[in-house]
């Protein structure tokens, strides 16, 4: 139980998942983001919604870097 407390206020503090294979497929170009965004939507809860997330934010990133 100390461990799952752990591992949820760490990734709430941090804004991060620990042990996201999705995620981790996604950073090594494994996966690209619409594939990302598919299997975040898979998951119609918080870690869907993370995964999505993610996808946004890497959205947001590259129309600034085009601007």
């Amino acid at each position: 139980m100390n461990a799952g407390e752990w591992v949820r206020a760490t990734e709430r503090q941090n804004d991060f998942k620990i042990a996201c294979p999705e995620e981790v497929a996604w950073r090594n170009g494994w996966i690209d983001t619409a594939q990302l965004r598919e299997l975040g939507k898979r998951f119609r809860n918080e870690y869907g919604s993370y995964l999505t997330d993610l996808c946004d934010g890497a959205n947001r990133a590259a129309s600034l870097s085009a601007d």
